[in-house]
């Protein structure tokens, strides 16, 4: 049998790697993986990028440590296959976890999202005009909130009034700025520059996060998942989705029908539980006929425009827990009048891809990937079709009794 020999870009006519395959290599430094459901889970420190492999996939990473020539003579001798297919199958991979991020590309950025650099004044060099300035706290050391942007500094004011601290609390030691207007905001932590963004949407999100994690009892989380999560008949229930899903409304509802809320929309984990953020509950116009029976007083609640669309916030008056918690089941509901109501339980894979796709953002240290997969695989999980909030809440109601 003739022995196969490949020589690709990457290698150098002697057979050493070639400048391609060092970078690619030193890419690979950056991902961390854990074993998961007969697979793997996967993430790259630096771009910040998560996604879970199979068997397949999990032995090409492995492979490539040795370079792609590497990987295509193993993946073709493990399998069996041609090499001229092998060699395909580890181009499609690469490109596929280039284009998630998995692989840093040679710039860096993933989906047009811009890091912390260039050319820019330190915070305390600027004359400054703030539109917010507000202290809150998720529990644990209070942070102060500045924003320059009227825009977003009213929207922030909105979410996070639950969370305020009194007036003659003690002055915190630590104060977030958010400096610039919509098209370049930049946010500092005293004199570091943490990141800048150009739309007040991506601005929004991770300014809370920021607030999420500088104040909570345990520290930084180890993710934060973009869920909600309601205290239902005695079990805690997370419910994951896109904007859009449904999964807001569903929350408000069970909080209606005598849950507890724990969190909306950004949900911190830490070491296998999930803590309370005291932030209000964003609710769009869509839902507003929904709900207004059921809260009093929510039609004379602020309007505000958040991407275009009405919202409201709604800060339910029952405490939340104020401790960590662990999470029974995993909802992913998706609202549609037209539809029949459903539910379909779903194994661990399916449970940390639609994690990963409603949009959990991992902490960028080592050991942060393992809590997340402990999660996707103890909580029993299920995806939920509901025409009405009516059936939604039924469909989450029948399972918090057979845990």
């Amino acid at each position: 049998m003739q022995q196969f020999e490949y020589l690709n870009p990457c290698e150098s006519s002697n057979g050493t790697p070639g400048p391609e395959d060092k970078k690619l290599r030193q890419s690979l430094t950056d991902i961390e993986t854990v074993p998961f459901a007969g697979g793997w889970l996967a993430r790259n420190l630096k771009t910040g990028a998560l996604c879970r492999l199979n068997a397949t996939a999990g032995t090409i990473l492995e492979l490539l440590d040795g370079g792609e020539a590497h990987a295509v003579r193993g993946l073709s001798e493990r399998f069996g296959i041609a090499p001229e297919q092998a060699r395909a199958d580890v181009d499609t991979i690469i490109q596929a976890w280039r284009q998630s991020g998995l692989i840093e590309t040679a710039d860096g950025i993933v989906d047009g999202v811009t890091n912390a650099g260039g050319d820019v004044a330190p915070v305390q060099d600027r004359d400054i005009r703030h539109c917010l300035n507000m202290v809150v706290t998720c529990g644990g050391p209070a942070v102060r909130v500045r924003c320059q942007d009227a825009e977003l500094a009213t929207l922030l004011a909105a979410v996070m009034a639950p969370a305020e601290v009194p007036d003659e609390a003690p002055a915190p030691e630590r104060t977030l700025d958010l400096i610039g207007q919509e098209g370049d905001i930049q946010c500092w932590r005293g004199g570091d520059l943490l990141w800048r963004f150009g739309p007040r949407p991506w601005a929004r999100r991770f300014l809370l996060q920021e607030v999420i994690n500088m104040t909570l009892p345990c520290g930084p989380a180890s993710a934060i998942l973009h869920a909600s999560a309601v205290l239902f008949e005695g079990k805690v229930v997370i419910l994951a989705g896109k904007s859009g899903s449904g999964k807001s409304t569903l929350t408000a509802g069970l909080v209606a029908a005598g849950g507890q809320l724990i969190a909306d929309d950004l949900l911190p984990l830490a070491d296998g539980h999930i803590w309370p953020v005291p932030f209000a509950i964003s609710v769009k116009q869509g839902s507003w006929p929904v709900l207004a029976p059921l809260f009093a007083g929510f039609d004379d609640q602020k309007v505000f425009t958040s991407r275009g669309m009405k919202v409201r916030y709604l800060a339910p008056t029952r405490a939340m827990e104020r401790h960590s918690v662990r999470p029974a089941a995993i909802f992913f509901p998706a609202w549609d009048k037209d539809i029949a109501a459903d539910r379909q339980a779903l194994d661990a894979n399916a449970v940390a891809d639609g994690l990963i796709e409603t949009g959990t953002d991992l902490r960028r240290v080592r050991g942060a990937l393992g809590p997340f997969a402990e999660l996707s695989s103890s909580a029993d999980g299920y995806r939920i079709f509901y025409p009405t909030l009516a059936a939604g809440i039924t469909l989450v109601s029948e399972k918090t009794g057979t845990f």
